[in-house]
């Protein structure tokens, strides 16, 4: 028996209304069953169950339009026993929080050795006598005399080194970069030491402030200054030294401080108690000064109530060999078998003192004593 087009139309809508019940039903059943694994106990955000049904619901309500906006706020979670917020992460690498040092050497006159030379000379009058003085025509005039004396110096190493394993140095972004900058100041600082207070016993360099290095400020009555001040101020003491070596011939052009007493001048006041504004000093950094045109420095290697000043043309040379050098390096039996990477940072540097009358070196607080008044 065969069937009508109309009864086939018919038996085919029933087909797939029961086909369509069947996928709501399964698609129904597939839902609940998401939920239960979400809301369900072995959901491993098990505290949040509650709160997160309720959610869930206001988030039904908004795709079914019950609701214009529902507001979720994750205020903490706990994952495998570790609570905290829920955050991304950014990686922001390696970041220098140590302080930098002040390099004096960039103050200072310099000699460069050439690549063959490991020692330095200079030839310097060490003193004179002077004869010149107006005669008559035809009148013998009177001799002169200049006697000079040769200065030798061979630079001294300042070196140290780091090891790094090479897993670091190539995982770690910039790690090579980082650590050539921080051991840059390091060793600055080490040069710094060595050029202002090194012991002069080798491999030490001759401090520019030993005794043999520099003159002493004087503080008796055979300061051209002597009780000549009025209620003096660190500044006087600074002014009394440029002006003591003008009188001998030299024009000062360095000071060195230690920067707590660099920090000192700022609060400089009157008898009036206001800050002091003096056309002849101004501060023009946060470690460096002008006073009467004269650059002043802060550096850590000063003592603390100590001054330096120099006619650095006449006083001294720095003599170096190359610059701050970096060598970087993995050879060598043993860094080869433990996988090391070995980065050196060395100067070799040494001062070369040809006048030591052309500094002065001082005390404020003594020096301030011999400049007031009485």
């Amino acid at each position: 028996m065969s069937l009508d087009n109309n009864t086939k139309r018919q038996l085919n809508d029933i087909v797939d209304a029961i086909d369509g019940r069947i996928s709501d039903a399964l698609d129904k059943r597939e839902v609940e069953n998401k939920k239960q694994s979400i809301f369900g106990n072995s959901s491993p955000v098990n505290e949040f169950n509650s709160k997160l049904k309720k959610e869930w619901d206001g988030i039904q309500d908004v795709f079914n339009r019950k609701s214009l906006e529902h507001n979720v706020e994750f205020k903490s979670m706990k994952i495998s026993g570790q609570t905290g917020d829920v955050v991304g992460l950014d990686e922001g690498g390696l970041k220098d929080i140590q302080r930098n040092y002040f390099d004096i050497t960039t103050v200072m006159p310099q000699v460069q050795l050439g690549n063959d030379s490991g020692e330095y000379r200079e030839i310097v009058n060490s003193s004179e006598q002077s004869e010149f003085t107006a005669v008559n025509e035809g009148a013998d005039s009177t001799e002169s005399s200049v006697s000079f004396t040769e200065k030798s110096v061979r630079p001294e190493n300042i070196r140290s080194f780091f090891l790094a394993s090479r897993e670091i140095a190539s995982d770690v972004s910039q790690f090579e970069s980082f650590v050539s900058r921080r051991g840059y100041q390091m060793l600055i600082d080490q040069v710094n030491g060595q050029i202002l207070n090194g012991n002069g016993t080798a491999p030490n360099l001759s401090g520019l402030t030993l005794e043999a290095n520099r003159t002493g400020y004087d503080y008796t009555a055979t300061n051209p200054y002597y009780q000549s001040v009025s209620s003096p101020q660190e500044i006087d003491a600074l002014l009394s030294a440029i002006n003591i070596l003008l009188i001998d011939g030299f024009n000062a052009d360095l000071i060195l401080v230690n920067p707590k007493q660099f920090g000192k001048f700022s609060f400089l006041k009157s008898s009036q108690n206001e800050y002091l504004k003096n056309d002849n000093f101004r501060i023009t950094g946060s470690n460096s000064a002008v006073i009467n045109g004269v650059n002043i420095y802060a550096t850590n290697k000063m003592a603390d109530d100590q001054f330096y000043v120099a006619d650095t043309n006449k006083a001294l040379s720095l003599v170096r060999k190359g610059g701050l050098s970096l060598r970087v390096t993995s050879e060598g039996q043993d860094l080869f078998k433990k996988n090391l990477v070995m980065m050196e940072l060395s100067a070799r540097i040494a001062n070369l003192v040809t006048n030591k009358n052309a500094v002065i070196y001082g005390d404020f607080s003594d020096t301030i004593t011999a400049l007031t008044s009485s």
